[in-house]
């Protein structure tokens, strides 16, 4: 089950966003769902749909020295996505 509150308090970005609805936040999430999808997995270059899809993102991100939000973003939008 996904923490509705952790995202309407925490978008993608991992920027503050206290004004977005739980409905604003549903449309947001199924556009990052369809990004994730079709992403590619390097290596085997698969659609990124696997459970494993998401790790190559956060590893990503964690490369790029993001804001750590957007780790715990992914590690809860992979139970929508998986």
């Amino acid at each position: 089950m996904i923490d509705h509150q952790f995202f309407l308090q925490c978008n993608i970005r991992g920027r503050p966003s206290p004004t977005d609805d739980l409905g604003g936040f549903m449309n947001h999430f199924v556009q990052f769902e369809r990004a994730v999808k079709s992403m590619k997995l390097p290596g085997n270059r698969k659609k990124a749909n696997s459970p494993n899809a998401l790790w190559f993102i956060r590893k990503g991100f964690l490369k790029n020295r993001e804001d750590p939000k957007i780790v715990d973003a992914l590690f809860h939008a992979q139970k929508i996505v998986d």
